[in-house]
């Protein structure tokens, strides 16, 4: 009736109501014969991908995995972030070459220019990486290179010793610093029993006459 220009004197109060009663749990009454109810149900099935999409384009500017910015693993069967961040701290090693290593490398020299009064090109600078392995895949790592060096000095190709001195100073071994004074004798007693003299009595292959 007020879009048909009538007056309608209930029309606010009614509206009013409706606004203070609706809820989950609210009632509304209509006249059938004169007022009709529409329901538009809006689906939201797909929003969860929506977000995602929008969130992705927030990381982007960062250029950092939505894993590292938010937290936000992602879904799927057998999903992993790896990838990703692989990718990622490959980049932050590439921007930190590019942009930093003169740098700090000229700053070196002049410390070692105001220090000692000349550059001595044994002292260098590595940046830390940014990626780690597991204690299991280090633990893989090297009993692969322990079966390595058990087939090399199987073969005659390196000696215990040798095996003994690239374990003592690869920085990662947890055997580096190792004493290598003393040579380890292997004892091959259990591959080669000694001969027992008395095992074996020498034969009399003397006739004896009848």
């Amino acid at each position: 009736q007020m879009l048909m220009g009538k007056k309608d004197p209930n029309y606010a109060k009614r509206a009013d109501l409706f606004n203070r009663t609706r809820d989950n749990r609210g009632l509304l009454i209509l006249d059938k014969t004169k007022e009709e109810f529409f329901q538009f149900n809006t689906p939201l099935s797909g929003l969860d991908t929506l977000q995602a999409q929008a969130q992705e384009h927030m990381f982007f500017v960062s250029a950092i995995p939505s894993v590292k910015f938010a937290g936000l693993s992602p879904t799927g069967l057998n999903a992993s972030s790896e990838g990703e961040i692989r990718v990622f701290y490959d980049t932050i090693a590439a921007l930190a070459t590019r942009l930093l290593k003169k740098p700090l490398k000229k700053v070196l020299d002049i410390i070692q220019l105001s220090e000692f009064g000349d550059i001595d090109p044994d002292i260098t600078f590595e940046f830390e990486p940014l990626h780690e392995l597991t204690r299991e895949q280090l633990a893989n790592i090297r009993k692969t290179e322990a079966e390595t060096d058990q087939i090399y000095e199987s073969a005659g190709a390196v000696t215990n010793n040798e095996v003994r001195e690239r374990l003592a100073t690869a920085p990662d071994s947890p055997y580096s610093g190792i004493d290598l004074s003393g040579e380890i004798e292997i004892d091959d007693t259990e591959e080669n029993p000694p001969q027992d003299p008395n095992a074996y009595p020498e034969a009399d292959f003397t006739q004896r006459g009848d």
